[in-house]
């Protein structure tokens, strides 16, 4: 009952005390008779860990006050005055979960970022070795306004990310509603970027660029590759909010170890198989991606599995 007074009822979207276990490892918000707000778990709630910030004032000297403070309002566990084995400690996080958590979140992104490299500059290596520069020029080309596309996408994912993260957060099924409805008008705005990138460089590059004419040939599956690459950036929020990295690097990695061998295996026949190589690529790693963000968010939102 006494700890049930210091629930949080406003951030813990709808969990209430009787829906846990007194020993859980689950971290939930609290909120003491002082109004101050902090996460522990309920297991070290019932072995009398209590406020952060009330334990700080009594017990602990100004800088350790101002170290527990921001520990607790950025959601870290916090115990003062913690003893073990003869030994006491002013601060203490107690959970190694921390620690643990970040290198599942941390280390599974560095072959998520290599695979960038086995894709793009893996083909550029083959594309320079099998090639003259001719063709490459006219590659180079082509890739240079399909990249237009994907830099309008890059900035629309940093904006768009905040809003996510802050609908995912609240877990409101209105806010559910309203990012899918926003989603799919960004994504309409990429297909239609998408066409108009197209269509200009098919009708001005003739005209203006006539000495790159064969860079034509190109555009089209470059330019797919790009808008893929967008709608995959438009759902890869829902994978890193979630801290599904494992699950992500192995879409990645693998789609683009799999892309790394086709294209040392038809680069020598044909610059276009490379190009169209990346643009089926990226669409896979797109709708693996998709697929995977709509389950993630189903679990998190309807309770499936």
């Amino acid at each position: 009952p006494t700890l049930a007074k210091e629930w949080n009822y406003e951030k813990n979207n709808g969990l209430t005390p009787a829906d846990v276990m007194p020993n859980s490892n689950k971290k939930v918000w609290w909120k003491c008779s002082r109004g101050h707000e902090w996460q522990a778990t309920i297991f070290n709630r019932n072995k009398g860990v209590g406020c952060p910030i009330c334990n700080s004032e009594r017990n602990t000297s100004f800088p350790e006050y101002v170290i527990a403070y921001y520990l607790a309002k950025y959601g870290l566990e916090v115990i003062h005055s913690y003893r073990e084995k003869g030994y006491e400690l002013d601060v203490y996080i107690p959970s190694k979960k921390i620690f643990h958590d970040s290198l599942n979140f941390g280390l599974p992104l560095i072959p998520h970022c290599i695979s960038f490299w086995l894709r793009q500059g893996l083909d550029r290596y083959l594309i320079n070795y099998f090639y003259n520069s001719s063709i490459l020029g006219c590659y180079s080309f082509a890739l240079n306004f399909a990249n237009i596309i994907q830099m309008v996408g890059a900035a629309v994912n940093a904006t768009f990310s905040v809003t996510i993260y802050k609908c995912l957060a609240d877990r409101s099924m209105n806010g559910l509603q309203s990012l899918k409805r926003q989603s799919r008008v960004i994504a309409i705005l990429f297909i239609g970027l998408t066409v108009v990138v197209m269509c200009a460089c098919y009708l001005l590059i003739p005209i203006l660029f006539s000495n790159y004419s064969d860079s034509l040939s190109y555009i089209l599956p470059l330019s797919i590759g790009s808008l893929a690459q967008c709608l995959y950036l438009l759902y890869v929020n829902y994978i890193f909010y979630y801290k599904n990295t494992k699950v992500l690097m192995y879409i990645t990695f693998t789609t683009s170890v799999i892309h790394a061998f086709l294209s040392y295996m038809v680069a020598k026949y044909s610059l276009m198989y490379i190009a169209i190589l990346n643009a089926c690529s990226n669409i896979i790693i797109m709708l693996l991606v998709f697929m995977y963000a709509n389950k993630l968010i189903n679990k998190h939102f309807h309770g499936e599995k």
